[in-house]
């Protein structure tokens, strides 16, 4: 559970959930690579949906390529300004097709969101690790028949999102947990 005071980068997907987090975003450009992907096998191999996701996916994977390659903040701060560029001239046309338009609503919608992992050191393009982070909850939720309450599914988050903080952070699942606890309960918090 992030809290008010978090300073990091919140890497997501196009979720309507994340938009109330006053942070700093990264969207999942992976998810936008399905996204292009699921569509394209629907329509025609030639065609507006062909030719306009063939550029995106140029842009999208070649910032995924510049981030492995360039090493200097630099170096990727122009990258990010030209793909930013790139981008905005694919979502900026007008097109017949309403997949293509839906999906340049969410890349105009999270345009400062898109290449955040260029600027941010540490920061991925896509994100993988926290949705590994989730798969043993969708996993125990799915066999169980999820949970009985809106209550009960609260109090499962808020546990799976202690564990893997404590996972993360290295620290004892036990005592993070019972200091975690003890801190929300007298009206301090960790993170």
């Amino acid at each position: 559970t992030l809290g008010k005071d978090f300073a990091g980068v919140l890497s997501s997907d196009s979720y309507n959930a994340y938009e109330s987090m006053d942070c700093r975003k990264q969207k999942c450009l992976v998810h936008y690579l399905r996204e292009i992907k699921k569509w394209g096998e629907k329509f025609s191999k030639t065609g507006e949906f062909a030719g306009f996701a063939r550029r995106a996916k140029k842009v999208l994977k070649g910032s995924i390529h510049a981030h492995k390659r360039l090493k200097s903040k630099p170096g990727r701060l122009r990258a990010k300004k030209r793909f930013e560029a790139q981008l905005r001239h694919i979502y900026s046309k007008k097109y017949e097709n309403p997949e293509i338009n839906r999906i340049n609503k969410n890349l105009r919608r999270h345009a400062n969101e898109n290449f955040t992992f260029l600027a941010v050191e540490g920061v991925e393009p896509t994100n993988n690790e926290a949705e590994r982070g989730i798969r043993p909850y969708v996993v125990m939720r799915k066999i169980s028949g999820s949970h009985r309450s809106k209550k009960g599914t609260h109090a499962c988050e808020r546990l799976l999102s202690i564990y893997r903080t404590s996972q993360l952070l290295g620290e004892n699942f036990k005592e993070y947990a019972t200091d975690y606890l003890e801190e929300r309960l007298s009206g301090t918090s960790k993170p």
